[in-house]
């Protein structure tokens, strides 16, 4: 018996569309339907979160994960680039698109001291959707001044996980 989507109609497949776990537990939505459904659940609980004040807007908190390398650096680069088309946060692989069209991922740090050098440490993920990267080298999570900005091809560092760059090495 072919199964349907109770949100949008569409026959569930497993494989493509749903699990075999899924139609053993009653769940009949579709991949995309359940997407839809938790984009806007966590939605509605930021939201919550924000007007009640126990969890403040990302571009306010500066103690954010996200804050340094979505708010911050991002901003950064509409100023350096032009014609630059930005994706919506969570698009996977990368930031945004340059004028000429190339797909390039912001990568953002703080420096940091290992004992015997000053660096910066960039993570990479293995990205292969990236054509470039680019690695912008702040002072400090306090101030935020930018230091150095690198535009790496993606050739050269999508098969490792990061990349560390140190002052000596500049």
């Amino acid at each position: 018996m072919n199964r349907k989507c109770i949100k949008c109609g569409a026959i569930l497949v497993v494989g493509e569309n749903t699990t075999q776990r899924q139609l053993d537990n009653y769940m009949y939505t579709c991949k995309e339907c359940r997407h839809k459904y938790q984009q806007s659940r966590h939605a509605e609980r930021d939201d919550w979160r924000h007007r009640t004040g126990r969890q403040l807007p990302m571009n306010e908190n500066k103690r954010c994960s996200s804050f340094l390398g979505v708010f911050v650096a991002e901003r950064v680069l509409s100023h350096v680039f032009k014609n630059v088309q930005k994706m919506p946060y969570g698009t996977p692989g990368y930031d945004f698109i340059c004028g000429r069209g190339h797909k390039v991922d912001v990568k953002s740090a703080c420096r940091s001291h290992d004992g015997i050098h000053d660096r910066w440490k960039f993570h990479i993920f293995k990205n292969r959707v990236a054509e470039y990267f680019l690695c912008l080298a702040f002072d400090n999570r306090e101030d935020l001044n930018p230091e150095y900005m690198w535009l790496i091809p993606g050739g050269v560092v999508n098969h490792r996980t990061g990349v560390s760059i140190s002052v000596t090495t500049l």
